[in-house]
């Protein structure tokens, strides 16, 4: 019988997303709204994000960590991960945001969600709450 070779992993390479422009927080402003922006590494603790809307934006990690979060919205845009400890969000609609990892998710209060990010295993498990089908 002949050998099988085994395939090869995939392999991925830099993800390039033509259409983003690189952003950057000295950008962000309250009251702002921001289209096809691509934000890695930003760090926007303590930032006023008040009356904000994101759209079809590529975030790779959203720390906002302290910050006052009021009336912001996120519509078709991607967030690898999201830091909300000690945030104080007001009116924040997350719906339309795939939430892979939380951190701090006892600090959402005052955010919406949907239900299916509710039944995440992470922010659940972060929460104590048991999610059954």
């Amino acid at each position: 019988m002949p050998r099988r070779e085994t395939p090869a992993p995939p392999k991925l390479r830099t993800l390039h997303l033509p259409g983003l422009t690189p952003g950057a927080p000295s950008v962000l402003r309250a009251h702002g709204t921001y289209e096809a922006l691509s934000f890695s590494g930003d760090d926007l603790t303590g930032m006023d994000l008040t009356d904000v809307r994101f759209t079809g934006c590529v975030v790779d990690e959203l720390d906002l960590t302290g910050a006052a979060v009021q009336r912001v919205s996120f519509d078709d845009t991607e967030v690898g991960t999201l830091d909300v400890s000690g945030a104080t969000p007001e009116d924040v609609d997350l719906r339309a945001v795939d939430l892979p990892e939380i951190t701090g998710p006892a600090h959402l209060r005052g955010a919406t969600i949907n239900d299916f990010q509710l039944q995440q295993p992470a922010p659940a498990a972060q929460l104590g709450i048991d999610v059954e089908g």
